[in-house]
């Protein structure tokens, strides 16, 4: 949920807004955060790999 990450509502809103458990939203808001980590840490050493190819 971006709503969530960006914090643009509260959980409670997001939670009246779609209908889901706070829980939920809060597992996913977690979870996301999570992979968005992992995912700049992999292209990050995906980088570092690429260019030593190149030079």
């Amino acid at each position: 949920m971006i709503e969530a990450i960006k914090g643009e509502l509260t959980i409670a809103q997001i939670t009246s807004k779609y209908g889901v458990h706070a829980t939920q939203i809060t597992n996913w808001k977690k979870r996301g955060l999570e992979l968005l980590i992992h995912g700049f840490k992999s292209k990050a050493h995906g980088t570092e790999s690429e260019s030593a190819r190149f030079n």
